[in-house]
């Protein structure tokens, strides 16, 4: 005679299932607190936590702010007025160099001379002896403290005076140069055109009236 095995039944298997008993378990928890008020206990000790953490990122995020404010606080103003042509800044030549320098000093001329709208006069050039009695006549520089120039009170005019004065700046450091070289007659021509341009700059802006 064959037994057969029977299965379990099904309310047996649930019965017996960890999965299941736990899950009954903690419906029966919740109904338990649900009865006894202990799920809005429950609720209060997770909004604590949540109110802290909410806490302290408001507090992180005006720290942050506040930083940023700092900064752009101690950012350098910038100013409004516009540079002045005569301050454009220059190249410096290589040290121990003088023609360097001098080609440097009659770029910036010719440069100052197109900004002040002045153009200077041709000049011959010399060689020989006459350069040697080109660079020994004597020259006086003019400045703007000379009492017989009286420009109009305008910034046009301001502008100009500064150029003249940088142009005639420029043309004192050419002959000091050229005077180093001695025999040298592209300095000397330099400095004689120099001159020119100084004085030309000078008379534009004692002549300027607006």
């Amino acid at each position: 005679m064959i037994r057969r095995h029977r299965s379990p039944p099904a309310t047996t298997l649930r019965n017996t299932d960890p999965g299941l008993r736990s899950l009954r378990a903690t419906s029966r928890d919740v109904l338990a607190d649900a009865a006894s008020g202990d799920i809005d206990r429950r609720l209060s000790s997770l909004r604590a936590p949540l109110w802290r953490v909410h806490t302290a990122v408001t507090a992180a995020l005006a720290a942050a702010c506040a930083i940023a404010l700092a900064c752009a606080g101690a950012a350098p103003a910038r100013s409004s007025l516009p540079a002045s042509p005569a301050g454009a800044s220059r190249e410096q030549p290589l040290p121990g160099d003088p023609r360097a320098e001098i080609t440097e000093l009659d770029r910036q001329i010719t440069a100052e001379l197109t900004r002040a709208e002045v153009t200077a006069p041709p000049v011959a050039s010399c060689s020989g002896d006459t350069c040697t009695s080109a660079l020994a006549a004597p020259f006086a520089t003019p400045t703007a403290e000379d009492p017989a120039c009286h420009p109009a009170p305008s910034d046009h005019c301001s502008d100009i005076c500064k150029l003249s004065t940088s142009i005639c700046h420029n043309q004192d450091r050419i002959c000091e140069l050229a005077r180093s070289l001695p025999g040298d007659d592209w300095a000397a021509n330099k400095c004689t055109s120099a001159r020119t341009s100084c004085q030309t700059a000078h008379q534009r802006c004692c002549g300027c009236t607006g």
